[in-house]
């Protein structure tokens, strides 16, 4: 090979290395790099688009009305019609306003300004329900490289142990069946290893929701201190369903004043022809409706079934609340119990069982079967401790969800 062509080698090996680097690099996303995207999240603009719209409802609702500018020729013979004929013929012009006569509209404002700010509180409970998915997504692809380290090292034992049985086997110590047993259960956990590798690929792409460009999260930015803090912050579930009660209580209440009838006040100007010699006049109107027909009464009726409901929903939240926060505390309790027993007693008799049937088994003290009974029961219990440790963690961010506590670190 040439030295040009020496040269154009290397540079594209150093280009396709750092395509290689780069793209390793992009897919090792940081937990605070999700928790931005959450924010930009259509999901959040929706809701908080929808606030703005509740918003500009209220200024519509709590409007009084444009006036109302009306001409009108009156009063012209319909034989001749000219103005000069009749001192009753004019132009007539009139001005009127729909006035309400109690504060109905500036409640009607109130209503609405907290039923958005409500939705705005739902839009930062969608944002952090993401979040908490993100977690959950952190917390299970934790278990799974666990759970792969679990069957990489078991297969490298048994890879092991298969070579030591192959020289028991020529030595006449073993039979084919121990060999065979043995290169099953290496078959086993092969499969085992591809399987978790699926599962590793399935759960980084529910991450592509936040982001498509994203495809993996860098466990070790996830912020894992928080889970054993149990501050209670802010609910924004809790707070959106107390503005939603106020929303209504202020509706209730615009719907109870609308009982009494608003007035429209009217003023006009007459221009005439003055054959008798009177001028132009002015005039003033007053009028209203009577309330004798059922909708003022149904709408204040459908307000007071919509208040209870808001206060029957907070009520039954802050009890549910309330049970939620005693049950996690008990399942928490109960699992580091099971996890203590697990880790400090039955963790360690178990790998002392495996390493005294190794030893055994090269000796032919011990039979095959009694070795992979104590590996496979080694890992039986490893597994259900990353198993435990996985639900642990799920258990705490629900209930840190629940308190309203942080779940996540913001960056400085």
């Amino acid at each position: 090979m040439t030295n040009g062509n020496e040269g154009i080698w290397m540079y594209f090996k150093y280009l396709i290395l750092l395509m290689l680097s780069y793209n390793a690099f992009a897919d090792d996303i940081s937990f605070n790099a999700y928790v931005a995207q959450i924010e930009k999240h259509s999901s959040v603009l929706a809701i908080k688009l929808d606030s703005e719209k509740l918003k500009e409802e209220g200024l519509v609702e709590s409007s009084w009305g444009d006036p109302t500018f009306h001409v009108s020729a009156i009063n012209f013979p319909e034989k001749s019609i000219h103005r000069n004929k009749s001192p009753m013929t004019a132009i007539k012009y009139s001005l009127s306003q729909k006035i309400a006569l109690t504060n109905k509209f500036g409640n009607m404002k109130e209503a609405f300004d907290l039923a958005a700010d409500g939705r705005k509180l739902d839009a930062d409970n969608q944002k952090k329900i993401f979040i908490k998915t993100l977690w959950i997504i952190a917390i299970e692809k934790r278990r799974i490289l666990s759970d792969l380290k679990i069957y990489n090292e078991n297969s490298e034992w048994v890879e092991n142990t298969l070579t030591i049985s192959k020289k028991l086997y020529t030595n006449g110590r073993i039979g084919q069946q121990a060999l065979l047993d043995i290169q099953i259960r290496k078959s086993d956990l092969e499969t085992m290893i591809f399987n978790e590798e699926a599962s590793l690929k399935i759960i980084n792409s529910k991450l592509s929701f936040f982001n498509n460009n994203y495809t993996t999260i860098d466990l070790a930015t996830v912020p894992w201190g928080l889970l054993d803090e149990e501050k209670i912050g802010s609910d924004y579930v809790e707070y959106s369903l107390k503005k939603n009660l106020a929303s209504k209580e202020k509706l209730l209440l615009a719907h109870y004043k609308n009982i009494i009838p608003d007035v429209t006040v009217g003023f006009s100007y007459t221009n005439r022809n003055d054959l008798d010699g009177l001028g132009d006049f002015v005039g003033l109107s007053i009028s209203f409706p009577f309330p004798l027909s059922g909708s003022k009464y149904g709408n204040h009726n459908m307000a007071v079934q919509e208040r209870a409901i808001a206060d029957y929903s907070y009520r039954s939240y802050k009890s549910l609340k309330r049970a939620k926060v005693k049950e996690y505390s008990h399942i928490i309790e109960k699992i580091n119990n099971e996890l203590d027993n697990l880790v400090n007693k039955s963790k360690g008799y178990a790998l002392n069982s495996r390493e005294i049937k190794s030893k055994s088994y090269r000796l032919g003290k011990s039979t095959y079967y009694e070795l992979l009974n104590s590996e496979l029961q080694l890992q039986k219990i490893l597994l259900k401790e990353n198993e435990l440790r996985s639900l642990l963690a799920q258990i705490k961010i629900e209930r840190n969800y629940l308190k309203g506590a942080a779940l996540y670190e913001a960056t400085k």
